[in-house]
């Protein structure tokens, strides 16, 4: 598959008290494919580039690499086995202020902040139909993201500023669903987060969530 959009920032930056836009076009092209080498497994695959670029402030032009390979193992007919491995990259841009010392003073200046992330993602999960009604899944995932903060002013783009950090994030969940009569089901899914940073643009963090649901369809 292949896409191309192109879109504006129309209030990019000021010159002589009017607003100039900055253009900007994306390319993002992507192949997938996927082989069952057994009835009981499947392999699928993906990889995709994305290209943007702009037509004010060329730095921030951004050049992607994405990609994920995914098996899904069926032993029994009630185990369901998944394990998938993925690669993300992204670019987002944010109008913002800049606080520029001059003197003895702060002075804020209109600025551009682009935040650059590499996002690799390791998974696993099970899901097991303990009887007609009811079915219970568990899972680990690992995550480890790059995360690259850029700004610079519009006025001048040699002052800039940049910081960078890193987070490494797992989470483990458990679940269970219970289908009583065929047009209800409940369920609960309890989720629990712990997540590891380095440097100034994240946040370590712990956290536990405990959701229940309930669903019937009418028909």
């Amino acid at each position: 598959a292949a896409r191309v959009s192109r879109g504006r920032y129309p209030t990019f930056r000021t010159v002589n008290g009017s607003f100039e836009d900055d253009r900007f076009e994306q390319r993002n092209g992507e192949l997938s494919a996927s082989w069952q080498p057994s009835g009981a497994s499947r392999l699928e695959a993906r990889i995709g580039n994305g290209q943007t670029q702009y037509e004010r402030g060329g730095d921030r032009d951004f050049d992607s690499v994405n990609g994920s390979l995914n098996w899904t193992w069926r032993p029994t007919g009630k185990l369901t086995a998944y394990t998938g491995r993925s690669r993300e990259r992204g670019q987002d841009n944010y109008p913002t202020f800049a606080r520029v010392p001059v003197g003895f003073f702060l002075v804020a200046l209109p600025a551009v902040q682009v935040n650059l992330r590499a996002l690799d993602t390791l998974r696993g999960q099970l899901e097991w139909a303990a009887s007609a009604k009811l079915g219970v899944s568990t899972g680990i995932q690992y995550a480890r993201r790059d995360v690259s903060v850029r700004t610079r002013t519009v006025i001048d783009a040699a002052l800039r500023f940049s910081a960078e950090g890193v987070d490494q994030t797992t989470i483990f969940t458990l679940g269970a669903s219970w289908s009583a009569p065929r047009w209800s089901q409940l369920g609960c899914d309890l989720r629990h987060e712990k997540r590891r940073a380095t440097g100034n643009v994240t946040a370590a963090l712990t956290g536990t969530r405990l959701s229940c649901y309930a669903q019937a369809t009418l028909r």
